[in-house]
């Protein structure tokens, strides 16, 4: 899935925040998943069952984006694409 993280995330985004960050916005507004924590290495969500999380893989430059922006530095917005896993059903 393709993710775009605009300027109004990184306008909202909270530094070093896993679940205020930038990504963290984006991923919430434009996936379908409950819960997101993201950190400079790895991104954890949950889809319909706080008892299952899933780590996804991270592009090498939304890990830039992310190392920049927690570190105070300028940043633009950036798409990506990341695979989520299929929504579990109840």
């Amino acid at each position: 899935m393709k993710v775009f993280i605009t300027q109004e995330h990184i306008d909202k985004g909270v530094k070093s925040n896993c679940t205020e960050c930038p990504t963290a916005l984006a991923i919430l507004e434009q996936c379908e998943v409950d819960t997101i924590e993201v950190g400079s290495l790895w991104v954890e969500v949950r889809r319909n069952c706080a008892l299952c999380p899933y780590e996804l893989d991270m592009p090498s430059s939304l890990k830039r984006f992310i190392e920049k922006f927690d570190d105070g530095k300028l940043v633009t917005p950036i798409e990506f694409e990341i695979d989520l896993p299929k929504r579990v059903r109840s």
